[in-house]
């Protein structure tokens, strides 16, 4: 597709970077939005979002670096060789679970700094983050990365920009839309059955994971970049980690469930 948008003079405008600030900016909207209706400061919300985003950033790369060491090998040794270099190549490569970790570390402390109700700010926040991710993924497509497997569909798509992350003149599934187009309706679903998906303080951040877990899970098949795959199994280091958040996401709604259905009932006595 079209990595690079325009440039001038020394400087490139990028369209993954372009798309995650688009990406950024609209889930700003929706915060803003979603405060006014349940009476939360905007400006702690906003201090908060810009943080999340730094951590996010720190902790997706970190872990993408964890999940395929080789790419850190090469950092590494493109740090010591080419520091400019380095630190033009950091906007490429990430794990977006490292970023959810880092961010949920960030949000705790953030909360407790400024004695937010966490439950209230989560589901406030999650929404935005899949809206986001959508852009983001966007911006991926755009630029290469995080590409498919070679198949012959219909809709197969074909990279020829020189500058693309992706193999050229091969026809490939276009898994970056694929997420893109999940993640806008896991949005959709959240906003839409907002009430329902709060009456149980805290629930909505574990719906959206357990959404996500599923999504990235089955997208993974389609991927056709290194994916760690683990010796002797078919399941690629995400996927893996993918089932392990989501039998995380899947008991913590269990345990909300039960404790606020036993809440109701000793209120009810």
């Amino acid at each position: 597709m079209h990595p690079d948008l325009f440039s001038i003079g020394p400087f490139t405008v990028h369209s993954y970077g372009t798309m995650i600030v688009i990406g950024f900016l609209m889930g700003l909207l929706v915060i803003r939005i979603r405060a006014s209706q349940v009476n939360i400061s905007k400006d702690l919300m906003m201090d908060l979002a810009f943080g999340l985003l730094i951590a996010g950033f720190i902790g997706a790369k970190f872990f993408y670096w964890l999940v395929i060491p080789s790419s850190f090998v090469a950092d590494a040794r493109l740090l010591v060789s080419d520091p400019l270099g380095f630190i033009k190549n950091l906007g490429n490569g990430f794990e977006f679970f490292g970023g959810i970790a880092s961010g949920v570390f960030y949000f705790l402390w953030y909360s407790r700094r400024h004695h937010l109700d966490r439950s209230t700010v989560l589901d406030l926040l999650t929404p935005s983050v899949p809206l986001a991710h959508a852009f983001g993924r966007i911006g991926c497509f755009m630029a290469g990365c995080c590409y498919g497997r070679q198949c012959s569909a219909s809709w197969a798509v074909t990279f020829n920009d020189p500058h693309t992350l992706a193999p050229r003149g091969v026809p490939i599934h276009p898994t970056q839309i694929y997420e893109s187009v999940l993640l806008f309706i896991l949005t959709a679903a959240l906003l839409r059955f907002d009430r329902q998906i709060k009456r149980i303080p805290g629930r909505m951040v574990s719906v959206y994971i357990l959404g996500y877990t599923i999504i990235r899970f089955i997208v993974e098949y389609f991927r056709g970049d290194n994916r760690g795959q683990l010796p002797g199994t078919i399941l690629s280091g995400t996927q893996i980690i993918a089932l392990c958040i989501a039998a995380g996401a899947t008991i913590w709604l269990i345990y909300l469930y039960r404790n606020h259905r036993g809440l109701n009932g000793s209120n009810n006595n």
